[in-house]
């Protein structure tokens, strides 16, 4: 019994142990490999299993494979640092080279007060002023003092937890023991200056602080502390409701190491920054970019896995001219975020604004391989086909955006080389080869150009899209002959797409219309009504004057016509307008309601199966009467019917999630008093 139980027993442990850390021998595909790297919740578990281990080599190696990935977590920056501290190797001192080149490339670009809190200790550590000659205390203090003053200047004006810091230096101050009245005068005077400076930034603490600065006063010298406290109060007064104004927009923030989008958070954020830009606090420009940087920062840290933070933090650096820092940033942000168009899209242009095509490449190609990978991961799931189609029409837009930043940046040579590559992609659409083919025609290729659209039109000749692409590149470049050729080959090609047929045969008389005569618009008109019956020749007048620029049609003032899909009723199912001369609308029980539009005398409440010839002949209820069964209508009353008009279509719930008990919702319609 007890041999059955031991092997279940460590069955589960290996469970647990690959949730923190694939063991050696797992095979993991390279998607799945990359994510477990970018999973903040498992690096994290990670860390604590390799502690627990004390193996001083393993541990090191996991502190610094993460903060590869995660250069900005103030909080595992400092838990290494105090492990360096507490834990030398065996044998040996504290590094104090290792731990002060740490906090040297850190402590100004990771907004932390841990991290901050912990230099401090560490340098009150190595200059201690206890058992020293007057001469060496002097010293130490001095350098403390100075440590102390580079924090306050770069996380004094923390809104979220300033107050830390602002307490540890009080603190300080008041372990000081003069030994004579100049030293106390001088210790006086400093930690008046930091209480000073401390109630005046916005903190969450600010009401606390200045109750501090009260006490302090008041112990110091009665007699003109009510003086000093003065002073300083109509700056108090005016900093509390600006205090006050910040806490509403910080209030509810808070750290998201989860890769799912909070706009929440981000909007308070973009709140923050406007705030701190408006300068109402009437800062120095040199001070308000100071906070400016230091929000954006925190952003990055707390929102880490929202690209729009380091975007729009790198777009700040760069408004500002610093050039290298924003590249810093964006590659930082690319790290965590892999899968990101436009933080990829930032980088590439900072790299062409430097000419640098490598570069530019690279950088297209890491995400294309990126999403590559998620690609085939989804591949062999058929549940996951709508996911995998977008997945190809991103890879697809990247290639584009290779191209074209090829084209601005070398020669048409490199652009065919981007192309080719594109090619290779088992899912490469249409738009790769437009797009190609109009780069080719704006460098004067126009041969080129006009065999991209023939290869394309091999493999895409059956989207309507496509082709309707083409022609506008035909009708660009004059070539009619052919613009006629490729309608005539896709009206066979889409014959079985009836919709597809219908827009085909509408652009066709638009272009007969502005490039024919009247023979060729009266047999391609007679070749409309012989493929589609059900229109009239009416209808397809009406067509002639929709607008090319906007969604407008002349008739509608002149002859007050309404129609939808001229050409595609019959098939669709779609119901012909009719006029009624009233707003009570008979309804048949085998009607649709939801979907109905009344204009001036129009609605669409005819019979599926009635001719369309009968929109010339229904100028009254009677004569719509004769085209439905003879049924005994009701009257819907207009409570009701604007209730109805603004429902969704029954088909909208078809592939939703359950939102709504219908018993209930018929139990309160019924309940209503109308």
């Amino acid at each position: 019994m007890v041999a059955s139980v031991v092997p279940q027993k460590r069955k589960t442990a290996e469970i647990e142990d690959s949730d923190d850390v694939p063991a050696k021998n797992t095979k993991l595909n390279p998607l799945e490999e990359l994510k477990t790297k970018l999973s903040y919740s498992k690096w994290m578990k990670s860390i604590r299993t390799t502690l627990k281990t004390k193996d001083r080599d393993a541990i090191v190696t996991k502190f610094e494979e993460y903060l590869t990935i995660f250069k900005n977590d103030g909080k595992v920056w400092a838990q290494y640092i105090k492990y360096e501290m507490e834990h030398p190797p065996e044998g040996q001192e504290i590094d104090k080279q290792k731990i002060e080149k740490m906090f040297a490339q850190t402590l100004t670009k990771v907004c932390d007060l841990d991290l901050w809190k912990m230099y401090l200790k560490y340098v009150q550590k190595i200059h201690p002023t206890a058992s020293k000659s007057q001469e060496e205390q002097d010293l130490a203090r001095s350098v403390v003092l100075k440590a102390f003053q580079f924090a306050a200047e770069n996380v004094g004006i923390d809104y979220l937890r300033s107050s830390e810091l602002w307490t540890e230096y009080i603190k300080y101050l008041n372990g000081w023991k003069p030994t004579n009245a100049n030293e106390a005068a001088t210790k006086t005077e400093l930690t008046r200056q930091v209480m000073v400076r401390m109630i005046s930034v916005p903190s969450l603490q600010l009401e606390e602080n200045w109750k501090m600065y009260i006490r302090f006063e008041n112990a110091v010298d009665q007699a003109k502390a009510r003086k000093n406290i003065n002073d300083h109060s109509p700056d108090f007064m005016k900093l509390r409701p600006l205090s006050q104004e910040l806490y509403s927009i910080t209030n509810l923030l808070k750290e998201n190491n989860e890769r799912r989008h909070s706009r929440k958070q981000l909007a308070r954020f973009a709140l923050w920054i406007k705030w701190e830009r408006a300068n109402k606090l009437s800062l120095t420009d040199d001070a308000v970019e100071k906070r400016v940087n230091y929000v954006y920062r925190l952003s990055t840290q707390m929102a880490r896995y929202q690209p729009e933070v380091w975007y729009n933090y790198a777009s700040y650096l760069l408004s500002k001219k610093k050039e290298d820092e924003a590249l810093d940033i964006i590659r930082d942000g690319l790290l965590i975020n892999p899968q990101s168009l436009c933080l990829t899209y930032q980088l590439a242009n900072c790299h062409e604004a430097q000419s640098d095509l490598k570069a530019t490449q690279k950088v297209w190609i890491a995400l294309i391989d990126y999403l590559k990978k998620e690609y085939e991961y989804l591949k062999p799931d058929p549940q996951k086909n709508k996911e995998l189609d977008e997945h190809a029409k991103t890879i697809c837009s990247c290639y584009i955006m290779l191209m074209k930043q090829t084209k601005r940046m070398a020669t048409i040579k490199e652009v065919r080389r981007a192309f080719a590559l594109a090619r290779k992609f088992e899912k490469v659409s249409w738009q790769v080869y437009v797009s190609y083919a109009l780069i080719e025609y704006q460098c004067n290729e126009v041969k080129v150009a006009v065999r991209s659209f023939e290869l394309a039109m091999r493999h895409f000749g059956k989207i309507y899209d496509f082709v309707s692409a083409y022609l506008d590149f035909l009708i660009g470049i004059k070539d009619m002959t052919n613009c006629k050729k490729v309608i005539e080959i896709s009206l066979d090609t889409l014959k079985e797409d009836p919709e597809a047929t219908t827009k085909l045969f509408r652009r066709y008389m638009k272009i007969e219309l502005s490039f024919g005569d009247t023979n060729s618009i009266r047999s391609l008109e007679n070749r409309f009504i012989a493929r589609f019956p059900d229109t009239t020749p009416f209808e397809l007048s009406v067509m002639n004057f929709e607008s090319d620029y906007e969604k407008y049609n002349a008739c509608l003032t002149t002859d007050k016509y309404i129609s939808n899909k001229i050409g595609a009723r019959k098939i669709t199912g779609e119901k012909p307008a009719s006029i009624v001369e009233n707003n009570s609308i008979p309804i048949t029980d085998n009607e649709v309601v939801s979907g109905l539009s009344v204009g001036p005398e129009i609605t669409n409440t005819m019979d599926a199966n009635a001719s369309t010839q009968g929109i010339q002949n229904a100028t009254s209820v009677d004569n719509m009467q004769q085209m439905v069964p003879p049924r005994k209508p009701f009257v819907v009353r207009d409570e009701v019917y604007n209730l109805l008009r603004v429902l969704p279509k029954a088909d909208y719930y078809s592939n939703q999630p359950k939102i709504f008990d219908v018993k209930k919702t018929v139990k309160f319609l019924r309940g209503l008093n109308i």
